[in-house]
């Protein structure tokens, strides 16, 4: 009997064992056609979805798309606890390989799967002059890499890709970017953070990278300052470096080792903006050329006199 009954609890144990093994070997695949359906249930046309790997504490998808969606992904991982999943939450989303298009119709931009998507009915209008709580979605860390988002807009195509991670806290958005534009050669580094409790504030420290701004030969413009008020009525401390190093598209302005330093104050107020320097700008560069009839009107140049006019300076504000 004693025999019979070690017998029994040792196959219910390898039974036990083995039926374990199974669901964790399984997981994945049982996973992905869970989820497929329950896609399919929604309307949303999945064309690829496989599920890699499903444990307790992480989910990694890869690859995903879309049918007739301009959405995919190389991977997506979902890192967790037991405890924020019973909550509703999880501890970081990254995406890897993004790839999407937004489009302009009728002066309004489509998004993916939006048709798949609920309709916002009946919301309540909010107004422009108070905070507006920041709606945070049920994650700590949202990570983008290797990201390519096209925007479309009439005959034009303009894509923008690179690395993206936002933080979500209460009442606090903190979005750290890596960007960059290679049609018009634009790079652009910046870490800001909205925070919305009484008012808006948003803190700003970033630098963009370009081959020319309003036809000037700008290098880089490094910009740090914040903000604080609400939309129609705000002001804003700010510091700026701008560092100029070229000719301009007409080729008739030369500038070597220029830099431009600015300190300022903005005041904005229900559509009127002023601007106070908090210190004398100051503009510095090592050879400025400039042809002689940008310098003088048109008609007052004597005849025969041709050539420009160049400049050495290591610095000038006003007085």
């Amino acid at each position: 009997m004693r025999a019979a009954l070690k017998k029994l609890f040792i196959l219910t144990l390898l039974t036990v064992a083995a039926t374990l093994a199974a669901a964790l070997l399984y997981a994945p695949d049982i996973a992905t056609w869970g989820a497929k359906r329950g896609l399919d249930h929604l309307g949303i046309p999945v064309s690829a979805l496989t599920v890699r790997t499903l444990t307790p504490y992480r989910l990694e998808i890869g690859p995903l798309a879309f049918r007739n969606e301009p959405l995919q992904a190389t991977r997506l991982e979902l890192r967790y606890t037991p405890e924020m999943l019973r909550q509703g939450r999880i501890d970081t989303l990254q995406i890897d390989g993004l790839r999407t298009t937004l489009r302009q119709q009728n002066g309004r931009w489509h998004l993916p799967l939006e048709r798949h998507l609920p309709a916002e009915r009946n919301a309540p209008s909010k107004s422009p002059t108070k905070a507006v709580p920041i709606p945070i979605p049920p994650l700590s860390t949202l990570i983008l890499k290797e990201a390519q988002i096209t925007a479309v807009r009439e005959n034009e195509h303009h894509a923008v890709t690179g690395y993206a991670k936002i933080t979500f806290q209460a009442n606090q958005i903190r979005t750290q970017l890596d960007l960059h534009q290679q049609s018009h050669h634009l790079t652009l580094k910046a870490d800001l953070t909205l925070h919305t409790e009484q008012g808006t504030q948003i803190k700003l420290d970033g630098e963009l990278s370009a081959p020319q701004i309003a036809g000037w030969p700008v290098q880089t413009v490094q910009l740090s300052g914040e903000l604080n008020g609400t939309p129609t009525k705000f002001q804003s401390h700010f510091t700026t470096q701008l560092t100029m190093d070229g000719t301009t598209p007409d080729k008739e302005i030369q500038i070597r080792q220029g830099v431009l330093d600015l300190q300022a104050r903005l005041i904005f107020d229900q559509g009127e903006a002023q601007l106070f320097l908090q210190k004398p700008l100051n503009i510095h560069f090592k050879q400025l050329l400039i042809p002689k009839h940008r310098l003088h009107p048109k008609g007052r140049q004597s005849p025969g006199r041709q050539g420009g006019a160049s400049c050495r300076s290591p610095s000038f504000g006003p007085s």
